[in-house]
């Protein structure tokens, strides 16, 4: 027979265990199944936020996060005054560290999840690059973040990198929009003109010859609904300079943000999802 293991409940470690997960302080108490509807009560404005339109989603993201604060506060006040209420306790066989470990692990799935939904709502998702077409600016295995088409047409605009169909290969392939709907595209001597005006582009990298462009001179004016891409990585790959113009219609998403490990920054993305900068 296993000894009897009487412990005091902190207070203190009631009231900011909640912090970690809410409603952990409550399981702390071994008040587990009101901990699990308190968790549940104080994640319910977010996924109730999910069902606005999305042009609504920012101007009440300052009232849910104000009803959260107030909510988290609450919880935390009511684990504090039970666990003062609260005499020395035998402590119960189930009362694990692996308990309270899979409570936070539902807390971060339940959030996990929220933010999958947010993506889904804003017609964002991740995309794996499988080609080498923009190699130097996103290279292959890489992640993306892309805005994916809807009912609502993108809104494309020159230096762009798009999703779209290869139409020789079929594969999905990322391009660069270098010219737009009326204007004039010129390629010749592997340099880059628009209504005659030659183009710096940056993104291309200078220790890459780009040789292959020179025997694919160009000189065509975009019709209307369509736009002329190409590749950054232009000695590998096949783009408007073989294809002509490509039909918007055809293009699936825009890469809104490069999920690259070695320049991430928190507030950038958020801009980029939010469309609003946090810094102003």
């Amino acid at each position: 027979m296993q000894p009897l293991i009487i412990k005091q409940r902190s207070a203190g470690l009631a009231a900011w265990l909640n912090c970690l997960a809410p409603g952990l302080g409550l399981y702390y108490l071994e008040q587990r199944v009101q901990a699990r509807w308190l968790l549940f009560l104080v994640m319910l404005p977010w996924f109730l936020w999910l069902l606005l339109p999305s042009q609504r989603l920012l101007p009440m993201l300052v009232l849910v996060l104000l009803i959260s604060m107030a909510s988290l506060l609450a919880v935390m006040m009511l684990s504090w005054r039970r666990a003062s209420a609260m005499g020395p306790q035998i402590q119960s066989q189930e009362q694990h560290w692996y308990g309270y470990g899979l409570f936070w692990l539902g807390f971060v799935f339940l959030c996990l999840l929220w933010l999958a939904l947010l993506l889904v709502k804003l017609g964002i998702i991740p995309f794996q690059v499988s080609g080498g077409n923009m190699v130097s600016t996103i290279n292959k295995h890489d992640w993306v973040l892309m805005e994916m088409r809807q009912q609502q047409p993108l809104s494309l605009d020159r230096g762009d990198v798009v999703v779209l169909t290869h139409p020789d290969t079929g594969q999905t392939v990322l391009q660069r929009i270098v010219g737009l709907s009326g204007e004039r595209v010129t390629l010749q001597d592997s340099s880059l003109f628009i209504n005659g005006r030659w183009q710096s582009e940056p993104y291309l990298n200078p220790m890459a010859k780009q040789k292959n462009i020179a025997f694919a001179e160009v000189d065509i004016t975009v019709p209307s609904d369509k736009v002329f891409v190409m590749a950054d990585n232009r000695d590998g790959s096949r783009d408007n300079a073989d294809w002509s113009a490509l039909p918007k219609q055809q293009i699936e998403g825009r890469v809104m943000y490069h999920l690259d490990p070695r320049q991430f920054s928190w507030q950038e993305l958020l801009t980029v999802v939010t469309g609003h900068s946090l810094s102003q």
